[in-house]
């Protein structure tokens, strides 16, 4: 019923408008005689403004109502002028050929907008994805792929022969010594003894000499080297990492781990060499034991001198066994240190990958976040000065280097954490690097974009299209009216950001400082339209004359 219910709404306020009145009974008995006027001007909002465009929803029609309310009011000099011009001209004081009264009037709104904070999100997002594209881009000729201060790939060493050479030295850094000479005591014993010291001399100093004091050296130097080489990769990586570029690092990565891993495969058959040279030795050693042995059995003459060659055999023996052992260990104690090296190197570039993953995703959010903010709804009604091209311009004067910016968020090793990131957060870690340039954009006003473009348009031309796009919210039927509305009124009031000091000061309209630096908003009311002439009007009435054949209650308190 609410197109019945809007006629008989208007019958009832046309009577009360035009001094017919009605006498209406509410609860409990009460009756009261409605004769003078409740209003001097009633506006009207329609869903359909005069130009025929229908507005989107109820909130765009109420938004477009309080804020014409909001800026009539903002400005008792101006709506004093507003009444006193109706009343000189009587615009509101007469009636329709129909007999009803033209005390209507609606308003209609447009707005010039430049959203400052809007622009400079949109060019701090460009440029974050700027930094990310930088950072993800892939190496070129001209760019490095080797960290700064290194050469060639060297991460502090030159290869496994080098780690060989430190393994080789004791606390002293002094070449091991595994020469056994034997005591005077073993050659002065009889020969029925020597065979026993000799075996325990020789166990003993494999124990000590070579399995405790050399052994135990060697594995706490193979210890200080793997972290000596796990802070040259870290070292390498961090100064790699300052210039922002990924790429590059995972390419010098990669070629790090093919080097180590080549000094390791070399390692590992020298270590199989040695290995097999000591299985050898020790069988030597055991046929050498076994004929010190032997020696015992000898004839008494010849036992003494066979004792002694058999001994110094079976030590010869042992101390060419001893340097096996320690050369092998050696090699072996390299080869845990260049493993050491390749663990590093492929934590970190996994760390690196997931890093570039995770910029990518970053990206994506930037420059989507950026389109979202250029794809923003611009009002039916709304000039925005936003244009494509003055943002580009903005952005080229503000944007700094991507270089300039990725050695900024890259400090240290930085980077390599950003794997650890979400996507967002990483995208608000760039946004905010980025942010500082485009801080001066959210202080320009739209009278500051104007006054730029002033040149293009001057202040009656921009006034000029904001009345042209401030269409009345109604869509009435000029047919209708004697004089095709021509003497209806209309009314200009401008919300600016500050009246006192506004380029449109000397335009001849109503200024009221609105003090929203991003919009100028016009605002146009028109005065003296009678109900009847409305396009809604004719269905109204057809669907309150079929609910009162129905017999439904469109009057409720209305007794006349």
């Amino acid at each position: 019923n609410f197109d019945a219910n809007t006629h008989a709404f208007f019958t009832e306020l046309d009577a009360l408008q035009t001094g017919r009145g009605f006498q209406a009974r509410y609860p409990g008995g009460v009756t009261v005689n409605s004769k003078e006027p409740p209003f001097d001007v009633v506006f009207v909002f329609d869903g359909v403004d005069e130009h025929g465009l229908a507005f989107a929803n109820h909130e765009e029609v109420c938004e477009l109502a309080s804020q014409a309310f909001g800026l009539m009011l903002s400005s008792e000099v101006g709506a004093q002028e507003i009444f006193t011009a109706l009343n000189e001209a009587g615009v509101l004081q007469g009636v329709s050929p129909a007999g009803h009264g033209l005390y209507l009037a609606t308003a209609g709104q447009s707005v010039i907008r430049f959203p400052a904070r809007a622009v400079a999100e949109r060019c701090t997002a460009w440029q974050a994805a700027e930094v990310a594209d930088f950072c993800l881009a892939d190496p070129t000729p001209s760019t490095s792929s080797t960290p700064e201060g290194k050469g060639d790939g060297e991460i502090g060493f030159t290869g496994a022969q080098a780690l060989r050479q430190r393994l080789s030295l004791n606390a002293n850094a002094a070449p091991f010594d595994v020469q056994l000479v034997p005591p005077a005591s073993l050659e002065q014993a009889p020969p029925e003894e020597q065979p026993a010291m000799a075996r325990a001399l020789v166990t003993h100093f494999m124990q000590r000499r070579v399995y405790g004091d050399a052994f135990g050296q060697i594995a706490k130097t193979a210890e200080s080297l793997a972290a000596e080489l796990r802070g040259e990769i870290a070292g390498g990586l961090a100064s790699a990492l300052r210039g922002g570029r990924l790429a590059p690092v995972a390419a010098w990565l990669s070629r790090l781990d093919t080097d180590l891993q080549a000094e390791y495969a070399g390692l590992r058959s020298e270590a199989e060499r040695l290995a097999a040279g000591l299985e050898s030795q020790r069988k030597a050693l055991e046929a050498s034991g076994a004929a010190v042995d032997r020696a015992t059995e000898a004839l008494f003459l010849f036992r003494k001198g066979q004792m002694q060659a058999a001994v110094n055999r079976y030590l010869d023996d042992a101390g060419h066994h001893a340097r096996l052992a320690l050369q092998g260990r050696i090699a072996d104690a390299a080869g845990e240190v260049l493993q050491a090296g390749l663990r590093e190197v492929r934590a970190r570039a996994r760390q690196l990958a997931e890093a570039r993953s995770r910029l990518q995703q970053a990206h994506s959010l930037l420059t989507g976040h950026a389109a979202g903010l250029e794809r923003l709804a611009v009002g039916r009604s709304e000039i925005n000065l936003a244009t494509p091209e003055l943002v580009a311009q903005l952005y080229a004067q503000h944007r700094r280097e991507p270089a300039e910016l990725a050695l900024q968020v890259a400090g240290d090793d930085a980077i390599v954490g950003w794997g650890t990131l979400t996507a967002e957060a990483l995208a608000g870690h760039l946004t905010e690097a980025a942010a500082q340039a485009f801080t001066p954009l959210s202080d320009i006003s739209v009278e500051d974009v104007l006054a730029i473009r002033w040149d293009d348009r001057s202040a009656g031309q921009w006034i000029s299209r904001l009345i042209g796009l401030a269409a009345g919210a109604w869509n009435q039927d000029r047919a209708l009216m004697p004089d095709g509305g021509a003497s209806q009124a209309s009314f200009l009031t401008i919300g600016v950001p500050d009246a006192t000091q506004s380029i449109f000061a000397n335009a001849g309209y109503t200024l009221v400082s609105t003090h929203d630096p991003e919009r100028i908003v016009a605002l146009r009311t028109v005065y003296g339209a009678s109900f009847d002439t409305l396009k809604g009007a004719a269905g109204w009435e057809r669907a309150y004359e079929t609910a009162q054949r129905r017999g439904l209650p469109l009057h409720v308190v209305r007794m006349k």
